[in-house]
């Protein structure tokens, strides 16, 4: 018959975090390449030429890494390109992103 105690004890096991790795596969990483590719393909007309390529080199290089197996970049060199994305659309059309362009 089980006791308090012994239900105490498998209700806090049950409460413990279970480790979880935080580095996705590379089945995942490519379906999340692909989901990006999908969203992002709609979205090319409508966006700038120099835009849409930087969008599709970042993704090209993020496939040819996922193809050699090769780490991924700096987190700072990551920010530092979107930055510098964000700062050249914004400078490109002189508006805000709170603002429709006409």
């Amino acid at each position: 018959m089980p006791t308090f105690t012994n239900a105490c004890k498998r209700w806090r096991a049950m409460a413990k975090p279970k480790t979880v790795s935080a580095v996705l596969t590379r089945h995942q990483t490519l379906w999340i390449v692909a989901a990006v590719i999908g969203v992002f393909l709609p979205l090319t007309p409508y966006l700038p030429f120099w835009l849409t390529a930087i969008c599709a080199l970042a993704l090209v290089w993020r496939g040819w890494l996922l193809w050699q197996r090769m780490p991924l970049p700096p987190g700072w060199l990551v920010n530092v390109t979107a930055m510098l994305a964000i700062f050249c659309k914004r400078e490109i059309r002189r508006t805000s992103f709170s603002r429709l362009s006409a």
